[in-house]
Formats: structure tokens, C-alpha cells, sequence
């Protein structure tokens, strides 16, 4: 039953001044303990742990409300003030009293941007047996922290380190990857202790992301050998690894899934063209710094994608300042809206791309000064005809040397120069 607000008694006698009490009900004491559970879930951290100073029932009812954080990270919001501006020591401190009160419900802790002592990391191994999702940062993993993970923290679906100790190696960590079914993406950088072997521990049915960018030891023989399990491996990277030379790059390629995505090769990564054909849900290719990557390379895996590509990858393409040189042969879903600013082309090859027009083909014409071949063999009958105005601006470069135009096999005039 809620109580009515009583009027406080107040003594006017002056002789009576400070005697008097005035007593006045607050109004959020007339809220139940569900209502103050409910208000205290949106404060921020600082907050939280003011309330408890209140009262007695406010310290029992608050404690109830920390469950509604699940991430600790740098964010302000959160905790109230700036957490990257104190002293690690002091940092620590109040992580570790954190995780007293919501460790028990936290699934995303991210140190990447957080100043705190190695020991933070132990709080957490100990406290947080629903983390779903690790970013290590800067921490140093070592066998104890490891074993301790590996016991409380089975439900990791997200994990992004550095160093480990020199005693911590694959072995070690092979431990706790066997016991986490559900992890999907694992990042390691700048790491000098593993070699690689860990990737046989790894559960096969949910990795989608593999990262190891800049980790020096890990051989192509290790990656080769256990890549293939990843049925459903979607991102698999090896940039930076400048000291790493891979003797067996090829087997890599042909043991990935047919679903890879995204592939970034490190600057010393061999790849043979024949291993390519299975790659045809790629999006993203990071060659960079890759010296044996070679034009015939990229044709071969160009032809094994051609059905994938869009007005929008060539007009990024087209973006060149210096393109003189376009072949978009086989492309069924380009069409001519993305070949109108190409100006300083020389050659352009569309042949069996059934969606160029023939107005886009005059505008590029038009456009296009310095043009010497123009390959449109087998387009659309009704794309570029006989009776085609295209033909009558191209008539008068016939005579021009070196201007070749392909327009056979249905039946169109062809006009070569001598060589033809």
C-alpha cells in the first residue's frame, strides 16, 4: 500500500529553533525495490557505487542492477568518467571491485585501449565465466593465466591477443581452445612464440575469422595442414609477416573452403593460378607487398569471379588516373553506364558483356581521343547492330593507324588495319 505524504510538523516558537525535526517522506522512497532496480540499471558505473552509500536498502538493491552490463571497455558512458587517464595501479583497483559486482554477467572485455596491470587479466579468468568476447590488448599471457581460462572460461566465442610468455606456446594454448566449442574469431599479432600447431585445437564447425598478422614463427606448413578443416572459414589473413618466408603457399590456397571471403596475403606469400578456382565467393584481396603476385595471377582469379562483378567495381576502377587498358570480357551484370568517363583509354575489351549498349559505347568513343581497339564481339544483336551510330563514328578512324574495331560473329562490319 503506498503511503500518503505526511506535512511535516513545524514548530514556529523562536525559543524552540533548532529542537524541531521536519519530517517529509522522499518520493522515489515511495518506489518498490523493482522500480529502483529498474532506475539504477541506466546509471554509469561511478554512479552505481554512490547509490550504495546511501542507504542499506539502496546497497542491496543496487546490486541487482549491475547485471545489465555485459561490456567493459573504454567507453565513457559506461563507467563515468574517463578510464584511459588513470594510473594502471588505480585502474586495477577498481576493475577488480567491478568485477566483484557484474563479473558474474560481463560477456565483452576489451584491454585495448585500457592502462591496466597484468593482473587485471587474472580477475577477470576468475570472475567472468560467461565472456564471450576477449581483447587482451597489451597483456602478457602466461601458462597460470592460461589454466585458469582454460577452467573458468569455456564460453569464449571472440578472442584477440599479442605476447605470451616463452613457456606459453601452442600446447598451452591448444588447451583452452579445445575446451571453447564455440569460438569463431581469433586474432593474434605481433606474436613470437607460436608456430602454428595450436590451429589443430580449434573447433571446426564455427571458425570464421583466423588473423595472425606479423607472428614470426608461424610456418605455412602448420597453416596448410589444418586450414582445410574450417568448413565455414570466412576471413583467413597473414599480413606483415616480413620476416616469414612461407615455402608452401600453394597448398594454403587449395586447402581453403570454397566460402573464404576475404583473403590478405603476407609480402612473401607464393600462390600458384591453378589454386585459385575454388575461390569464387572472394570479396576482399590484400596482395600487398606481395612481389610474386603476377598479372596472370590476377586474370586467372578475375575469370573465376566474372560473374560477380558490378557497374561499382569498375567504377572504382575507372578512378584511375592513368588507365589506358580495360578488359571486361564475360561480365554479365557491367553495363555501359560505368565505361562513360574513361578518357585517356587506349583499349577496351567488352566482348560477351551482354548488358553494353550502344549509347554507352558512343559516349566512350566520343570521350576518348586517343582510342586504338575496341573489342564488342558478341554483345547483344539488339545492343549494337548494323544500322548503328556507333559504326558512324568509328568510320572515320578507319583510316587511322593502328585503330582496330571488332564487331563480328553476328554478322556486324569489321574494320582492321593491315596487321588484321
Amino acid at each position: 500500500m503506498i503511503k500518503r505524504f505526511q506535512k511535516p510538523k513545524i514548530i514556529n516558537n523562536e525559543e524552540s529553533i533548532g529542537k524541531f525535526e521536519v519530517r517529509k517522506e522522499s518520493e522515489i522512497e515511495i518506489l518498490n525495490d523493482d522500480c529502483l532496480n529498474y532506475i539504477f540499471g541506466f546509471l554509469q558505473i561511478e554512479d552505481k557505487v554512490k547509490i550504495e552509500r546511501v542507504c542499506k536498502r539502496w546497497q542491496e538493491v543496487s546490486k541487482n542492477s549491475w547485471k545489465n552490463i555485459k561490456t567493459l571497455n573504454e567507453n565513457v558512458n559506461v563507467w563515468g568518467f574517463n578510464p584511459c587517464i588513470r594510473s594502471p595501479e588505480e585502474l586495477t583497483l577498481i576493475f577488480e571491485k567491478v568485477l566483484q559486482r557484474c563479473g558474474h554477467t560481463l560477456t565483452h572485455v576489451d584491454f585495448s585501449f585500457l592502462s591496466v596491470q597484468n593482473n587485471a587479466l587474472h580477475h577477470v579468468a576468475i570472475m567472468c565465466p560467461n565472456l564471450q568476447s576477449l581483447n587482451v590488448g597489451k597483456l602478457n599471457l602466461t601458462i597460470p593465466l592460461v589454466e585458469i581460462m582454460t577452467a573458468n572460461c569455456q564460453n569464449i566465442k571472440e578472442i584477440t591477443f599479442t605476447t605470451c610468455s616463452e613457456e606459453c606456446n601452442d600446447y598451452q594454448l591448444s588447451k583452452f581452445f579445445s575446451v571453447n566449442k564455440k569460438l569463431r574469431y581469433l586474432k593474434i599479432t605481433n606474436n613470437e612464440n607460436l608456430t602454428g600447431k595450436f590451429l589443430e585445437s580449434l573447433p571446426r564447425d564455427s571458425m570464421q575469422t583466423i588473423i595472425m598478422n606479423d607472428c614470426t614463427k608461424v610456418t605455412s606448413h602448420n597453416i596448410a595442414q589444418f586450414i582445410a578443416n574450417f568448413e565455414n572459414l570466412r576471413t583467413l589473413s597473414f599480413t606483415e609477416n616480413q620476416y616469414l618466408t612461407f615455402d608452401d603457399s600453394t597448398a594454403i590456397i587449395v586447402s581453403l573452403s570454397k566460402n573464404i571471403v576475404e583473403l590478405r596475403l603476407g609480402a612473401l606469400l607464393k600462390l600458384n593460378t591453378n589454386a585459385t578456382s575454388s575461390l569464387t565467393n572472394l570479396q576482399i584481396l590484400d596482395v600487398t607487398n606481395s612481389e610474386d603476385i603476377s598479372n596472370t595471377f590476377l586474370t586467372v582469379l578475375a575469370k573465376n569471379w566474372c560473374t560477380q562483378i558490378t557497374d561499382a567495381g569498375i567504377n572504382e576502377i575507372s578512378r584511375l588516373p592513368k588507365l589506358e587498358e580495360l578488359y571486361i570480357k564475360n561480365l554479365n551484370n557491367v553495363t555501359d553506364q560505368s565505361l562513360k568517363y574513361l578518357p585517356k583509354l587506349k583499349r577496351l575489351s567488352c566482348a560477351s558483356s551482354g548488358k553494353i549498349r550502344d549509347d554507352g559505347l558512343c559516349t566512350l568513343i566520343s570521350s576518348c581521343d586517343s582510342i586504338e581497339l575496341l573489342d564488342c564481339k558478341h554483345l547483344d544483336s539488339e545492343s549494337v547492330n548494323d544500322k548503328s551510330p556507333l559504326l558512324d563514328l568509328l568510320l572515320p578512324s578507319t583510316n587511322s593507324s593502328g585503330s582496330n574495331w571488332y564487331f563480328h560473329d553476328y554478322g556486324f562490319h569489321t574494320y582492321n588495319d593491315d596487321d588484321d
